[in-house]
């Protein structure tokens, strides 16, 4: 089918005539591709155009009397993001819905599964912002099963379902699920696009959020891989550069550095009602980080004075955390209460930060020391027997 030449002239000059003129050149360069149906060139222009905040308030005008005409002839998939971004200039989310929803439909074809499952995820992102917590359930649930069955689905349409799943995870306060899917969410945008999706408040409240979520989370007990992801830089940078102190010292097990931070956890809400929970893992941690430091051969026979002194908690209450880990399986071994002794044979793997690989280097420098002075005593005693 044609576009209508005329008709989308008059749409963009009402578009021109209502954008700052910043945005005039713009307009009229949407015209020029239009004419020369250059819909590829057209379509990165339109999205450039969209992403200026001084377009906001004729985006929806432009995709009804512009965008729509021209569907036939644009990417579906591209086509979708350009709706995504429109549908958020609608207050109402039920509006946002059903403007997506339209399209949903058309997408819904054997040869553009890509931007259905975009459009999917979208969609249940607004019946989200309406707590409508089974559409949502019911959304997420059909594109995973199709994602887990396609191949080369683009980054952008998984980064759209690990970000609603983990806003649905936060919905229910299922921290586990959230930092997960979150973390997901982050791997499937590299910096420039992370700093062009997100604001930089919008940086600090996810950030902010992944670090709650790893200290209540049930069974989050390595925050090496949030700690090493550029996003959490921007919250060390903010009022919230306590919680970035906060997550180093969990992942370190430094229980000096938790109970110093204990005024400002005790003004946020979620962690100072969770206190009770925040000991005992910290303690958790500060026998992991004790159990990783030490040399292979010193986890066969680790005393509880040792595990009491790291982790500052009586000798007696040495073996329920012991047992509190294993059961966990953040180590595995055995407790010798006759000796008062842990045997370690394996202890969780962990994602290291920048100090825990600067402590790794040094045992390793250690190693190659000691392994040199082995081999110089190798060479100086067959020196000694040649010469008997």
């Amino acid at each position: 089918m044609d576009v209508d030449t005329t008709s989308t002239s008059s749409a963009l000059e009402a578009i021109k005539s209502k954008v700052p003129s910043s945005l005039q050149a713009d307009v009229d360069k949407l015209q020029e591709l239009s004419n020369k149906k250059l819909w590829h060139q057209l379509t990165n222009t339109l999205q450039a155009f969209l992403s200026k905040p001084e377009s906001n308030n004729v985006q929806i005008e432009l995709y009804q009397s512009f965008v729509k005409g021209l569907a036939s002839k644009l990417d579906k998939r591209r086509l979708v993001e350009i709706a995504t971004t429109v549908a958020g200039q609608y207050e109402d989310p039920a509006q946002a819905l059903e403007f997506l929803q339209t399209l949903l439909k058309e997408v819904d074809t054997p040869t553009t599964r890509e931007a259905y499952l975009l459009c999917l995820c979208e969609s249940a992102h607004f019946s989200l912002l309406q707590s409508d917590l089974p559409t949502v359930q019911a959304s997420l649930s059909k594109a995973s099963k199709e994602l887990e069955a396609t191949d080369n689905i683009p980054s952008n349409v998984y980064s759209s379902f690990y970000r609603v799943s983990g806003d649905l995870a936060k919905s229910k306060a299922d921290y586990v699920g959230y930092y997960k899917n979150s973390l997901l969410y982050l791997a499937c945008l590299d910096i420039n696009t992370l700093q062009k999706s997100l604001t930089k408040e919008e940086r600090i409240a996810r950030s902010r959020d992944l670090g709650i979520a790893a200290l209540l989370g049930e069974t989050i007990y390595n925050f090496g891989e949030l700690l090493m992801h550029p996003i959490i830089l921007d919250l060390k940078e903010s009022e919230y550069s306590w919680l970035y102190e906060l997550l180093h010292a969990f992942n370190a097990g430094s229980l000096g550095k938790f109970e110093s931070l204990l005024p400002y956890v005790q003004q946020e809400p979620l962690l100072a009602s969770s206190i009770d929970f925040l000991r005992p893992k910290i303690c958790l941690m500060s026998l992991i980080s004790l159990i990783f430091s030490l040399p292979t051969s010193s986890r066969a026979s680790i005393p509880f004075s040792t595990i009491s002194s790291s982790t500052h908690i009586p000798v007696s209450e040495v073996e329920h955390l012991i047992m509190k880990a294993l059961s966990l399986n953040l180590v595995k071994g055995e407790i010798d209460e006759i000796d008062k002794v842990v045997r370690v044979h394996w202890v969780q793997p962990k994602v290291l930060d920048i100090d825990s690989i600067k402590q790794l280097q040094t045992r390793l420098d250690e190693w190659q020391v000691k392994v040199s002075q082995v081999g110089e005593l190798s060479v100086k005693d067959a020196g000694e027997l040649m010469v008997q």
